[in-house]
């Protein structure tokens, strides 16, 4: 179902648009002239490698793609407890930048895909005015979750290198189970959310959910689609 989604997501920006340990991200050029430049983002406690098949979908759609590796999300399990908002920030802007050059370069546009944790991020670098997308596809993105998956906040008593165990098949997730420290990165993110220029954002936006998600609200995202006024956006299941 979720690659269905996946190609239907790649589809999207087409029309529309007519690694190391140490890296941050892959840069992967489309085999023929490229139409667009598509930044890739993962989502939480997601083996980045699982974007793969739809990176490829997208290079041979004639879309070039930067595909992004959030810090923690290595093999490193202890960079998993040492994770910020801040440092995730910077991974997916230091990956931006790359993207706007090879974009530039070829006067093309700059596009943007991210899945859960991903989609929040990439919001949240576009609201702060760092980052500016010509369209955006989001996937399940965690701009609003559930009352009951901020209890996870509790666990802060055991400090930010805690694991909170994944119920993820194993091939699917990066690491046995997702710490405090990239829970609170995220929490981290909704919040600044809250008093940031959301207009900003206000491109055209496909949004796919599934109503049985267990972090993040079908109901809280239709919701936040209506109140921050994001016309641009669309909400598909």
């Amino acid at each position: 179902m979720w690659l269905k989604r996946l190609l239907v997501s790649a589809s999207f920006l087409i029309l529309f648009s007519s690694a190391s340990a140490e890296a941050s991200f892959v840069y992967q050029p489309s085999p023929q002239k490229a139409r667009g430049v598509t930044l890739v983002v993962h989502g939480l406690n997601l083996k980045p490698s699982k974007m793969q098949e739809l990176a490829d979908q997208l290079t041979s759609m004639n879309q070039d793609v930067v595909l992004v590796t959030l810090a923690g999300h290595g093999e490193d399990e202890k960079e998993f407890g040492e994770v910020t908002r801040e440092r995730w920030l910077h991974d997916v802007f230091e990956a931006y930048e790359a993207a706007t050059l090879k974009a530039k370069a070829q006067g093309v546009p700059v596009q943007f895909l991210g899945f859960s944790v991903g989609g929040l991020l990439g919001v949240d670098l576009v609201a702060s005015g760092k980052a500016q997308f010509a369209k955006m596809v989001l996937l399940a993105p965690a701009l609003r979750v559930h009352a009951r998956s901020r209890l996870i906040r509790l666990c802060r008593i055991f400090g930010r290198s805690f694991v909170i165990r994944s119920r993820a098949p194993k091939d699917y997730r990066a690491h046995i189970g997702t710490t405090v420290a990239a829970y609170e990165s995220l929490f981290e993110s909704l919040e600044s959310l809250e008093n940031s220029n959301l207009s900003l954002a206000n491109v055209p936006t496909l949004v796919f959910m599934d109503k049985g998600d267990e972090l993040v609200s079908y109901s809280k995202i239709e919701s936040f689609i209506s109140e921050k006024q994001l016309t641009n956006w669309k909400l598909e299941l």
